[in-house]
């Protein structure tokens, strides 16, 4: 039986393994199945002079699912750390640069799901991403700086596409990883400030935008988010006026 891949995974796939694999050369020709521009999957999982078992196997170096089948380790993204020593020793052991360039290549992956409105697949893929480069140590400071950078895009991508799916409560803290990386980071202090505001926690909302405020003053965004926290208040506040009013209408018959 054989399995037709899309050309962007075979582009994938092959931008993956010369990144984790440079120094060896790609495999020879084997039971190479090409028709009309198709790629195609065969047993053997060669495509073309791709080894596609190489990938599928360092995919399920980076899989994440037991991680997050466990809810003891529902923070180990922010960690950077799991149970399997092995697969640690995997990331630990390849050249910073290499890990980079994964990361990379798992960022732009989202962010095709993320243009798509695929909120389940990006997710997957920005994971992928941050685990690169959890494990990526590095002297340089130039390649420190940049590990920062995709780790706080990844974060900010990641909490559109929780927010996309109603999980405010994990976009914060995506977002607040963004925030450790740049403090004035008026994107990440929005969505922080919003979710609060879509769980009806205003109090932890004003203060997100009270913080906004000390770095841009005249922002319409946070100043109207803070008239629609004031007026759910008052809405809030009304309600409950007229609930104690019938129950004290109650009493007195």
């Amino acid at each position: 039986m054989s399995i037709k891949l899309s050309q962007n995974a075979y582009n994938f796939a092959q931008k993956l393994l010369k990144i984790f694999n440079p120094e060896k050369p790609n495999e020879t020709d084997s039971a190479q199945t090409v028709k009309n521009n198709e790629y195609v999957k065969e047993e053997n999982r060669i495509i073309g002079k791709t080894d596609y078992k190489k990938y599928e196997e360092l995919a399920k170096n980076v899989e994440l699912d037991e991680i997050k089948a466990d809810p003891k380790t529902k923070e180990v993204l922010k960690m950077g750390c799991n149970n399997d020593l092995r697969k640690e020793r995997q990331m630990m052991d390849k050249p910073s640069k290499y890990k980079i360039e994964a990361a990379k290549l798992f960022k732009n992956e989202g962010d095709e799901f993320l243009r798509n409105k695929q909120y389940s697949d990006a997710i997957n893929s920005f994971e992928k991403g941050l685990l690169q480069l959890f494990y990526t140590f590095s002297d340089d400071p130039e390649e420190d700086k940049q590990v920062e950078t995709i780790k706080a895009s990844l974060n900010m991508n990641m909490s559109m596409c929780l927010m996309n799916i109603n999980k405010f409560e994990e976009a914060i803290g995506q977002c607040l990883e963004a925030l450790r990386i740049d403090k004035n980071n008026l994107k990440a202090i929005y969505r922080i400030a919003f979710s609060y505001f879509k769980l009806d926690k205003y109090d932890e909302s004003k203060k997100f935008i009270n913080d906004a405020f000390k770095i841009q003053p005249d922002s319409t965004e946070f100043k109207s988010l803070l008239e629609s926290i004031k007026a759910k208040e008052k809405e809030n506040e009304d309600q409950s006026k007229k609930l104690f009013r019938k129950i004290k209408l109650g009493d007195s018959n």
